[in-house]
C-alpha cells in the first residue's frame, strides 16, 4: 500500500506580539553634501575631510502593535584633520603650522517607528522611522607654532572653540533580516536636517583671550548629513 506523498513542510512566521521593545545600534560612514555652501572658495582641502566621518546610532522603541512603535533615537558623528603648512617669517625664513580640528556632533529626540512584514513568515522587515529633537556641535581647533624672541624659542597654541545647539529632524530607512526571535540584522540609511545660526566662540592664544556667546552666525551652518549604516536590532 502506497503511502501519500506528504505535504512540504514550511517554517512558521516568527511571532512577533510577545516582543514589546526593539533596541536598534547602527554604525558606519557620513557626509555633510552642503557643509562648505557658504564657505570660501579659497577653503583649504584640509578643511573639507569635516564633512566626511564616521557615526553611531542608536534607538529604542516600545512597541503598540506590530507595526507601530514610539521611542526615542540618539547619534553621534566624529570627523577631524590634522596637517602642516609652511608660512613665511622673514624674507629669508620659514615657519611650520600645524593644525588640529575636531567635530563632535549629537542628535537626540523622541520618534516614531513604523515596521513592515515583507513576507508571510516575518523574516524580512522594512523599518523607517521619523525624529525631531536636537542637535549639539562642538568644534575645536588648535594652530600650534613656534616664537622665536630674545629668550630663545618655544612652542606657542592658539586654541579655539565653536558649540552651538539647533533644531533637527531625522528620517531613516532599514531593510533587515532576522536571524531568530530576537535578533535581526540588515543595511540602513538615514538623513538629518539642521541649519545652525546661532553659536557660541571662545578663542585662547598666548597673551589675549575672547569668547561670544549666542551670536547670530554671518551665514548658517548647514549640518544636514547622510548616513549610511550597518544594523544591529535587539527585540524583547
Amino acid at each position: 500500500k502506497n503511502s501519500k506523498p506528504g505535504k512540504p513542510k514550511l517554517s512558521k512566521p516568527v511571532s512577533t506580539s510577545e516582543n514589546k521593545w526593539r533596541l536598534g545600534l547602527s554604525i558606519g560612514g557620513s557626509t555633510m553634501p552642503r557643509y562648505f555652501d557658504n564657505a570660501s572658495d579659497a577653503i583649504s582641502d584640509s578643511y573639507k575631510k569635516l564633512k566626511n566621518g564616521f557615526h553611531i546610532n542608536a534607538g529604542a522603541h516600545y512597541m503598540l502593535n506590530n507595526s507601530w512603535g514610539i521611542g526615542a533615537e540618539y547619534s553621534f558623528f566624529n570627523s577631524s584633520f590634522s596637517g602642516d603648512m609652511q608660512t613665511q617669517y622673514s624674507p629669508t625664513e620659514f615657519i611650520t603650522i600645524s593644525e588640529k580640528t575636531r567635530q563632535y556632533i549629537n542628535y537626540l529626540g523622541p520618534s516614531v517607528l513604523l515596521v513592515q512584514d515583507l513576507d508571510a513568515r516575518r523574516k524580512f522587515t522594512l523599518n523607517e522611522s521619523l525624529s525631531v529633537g536636537a542637535l549639539f556641535i562642538r568644534l575645536e581647533d588648535q594652530n600650534t607654532f613656534p616664537n622665536v624672541d630674545n629668550c630663545g624659542y618655544t612652542e606657542v597654541a592658539n586654541d579655539s572653540l565653536l558649540t552651538g545647539i539647533s533644531l533637527a529632524c531625522r528620517l531613516g530607512i532599514s531593510a533587515e533580516y532576522r536571524l531568530c526571535r530576537k535578533v535581526s540584522v540588515g543595511i540602513g540609511g538615514d538623513f538629518i536636517w539642521c541649519s545652525l545660526k546661532k553659536a557660541n566662540y571662545e578663542e585662547k592664544g598666548l597673551n589675549n583671550s575672547s569668547s561670544v556667546n549666542n551670536q547670530e552666525l554671518t551665514n548658517a551652518m548647514h549640518l544636514s548629513r547622510i548616513d549610511y549604516s550597518l544594523v544591529l536590532r535587539y527585540h524583547f
